[in-house]
């Protein structure tokens, strides 16, 4: 969850990193984190319906992501050259807008 010190403040970054530091962290970031990066970095992320942790990190850090591509959408094969589209009733339309508020972030 968020802390109130930054990776330098905790000791994180180092030449030589320690596991227990990985399992002891990985869960963290810092508050400041969720703003806009300054990197001029694209970012693009995935979520996927079966990972709902990934639908609430794109909504803390959705001022640094420029575009998420959620894996709904399947195409399946039927029959000798004909396909066909699942996974419509996997949409969250109001996850959608909430990750789209921003006027930044683009699905």
């Amino acid at each position: 969850g968020m802390v109130n010190k930054n990776v330098f403040d905790r000791n994180l970054v180092a030449t030589k990193v320690k596991y227990q530091d990985v399992i002891k962290e990985y869960g963290n970031y810092h508050g400041d984190s969720r703003k806009k990066s300054n990197s001029g970095l694209f970012v693009l992320g995935y979520v996927t319906p079966w990972n709902n942790h990934g639908y609430d990190i794109s909504k803390i850090f959705n001022d640094k992501i420029a575009v998420v591509s959620p894996v709904w959408l399947q195409i399946r094969r039927k029959g000798e050259g004909a396909f066909y589209m699942t996974g419509d009733h996997d949409i969250d339309k109001g996850w959608v807008a909430d990750v789209t508020r921003n006027s930044i972030t683009q699905i």
